[in-house]
């Protein structure tokens, strides 16, 4: 089941040849609320492949805890 929304904010990555990622918050036309959603797009031979993560806002701070934590890492 699709809920329409309306896009608040959208920022495009661009991660090299035939892959990008989008941050967009979108609000909910239904309830107004709002939800982060990250995709990637990535061409496969040709054909683009789309994927979607999305977070409401009682998960972000446990995404965000996790994500800075994983980050220490990469240093």
């Amino acid at each position: 089941m699709s809920e329409s929304s309306k896009t608040v904010f959208t920022k495009r990555i661009s991660a090299g040849k035939g892959r990008n990622y989008y941050v967009d918050v979108r609000q909910s036309e239904k309830n107004g609320k709002k939800y982060l959603v990250i995709s990637e797009s990535r061409n496969i031979e040709g054909n683009w492949s789309n994927h979607r993560l999305m977070l409401f806002p009682e998960h972000v701070p446990a995404w965000k805890k996790t994500l800075e934590e994983a980050l220490q890492h990469l240093d």
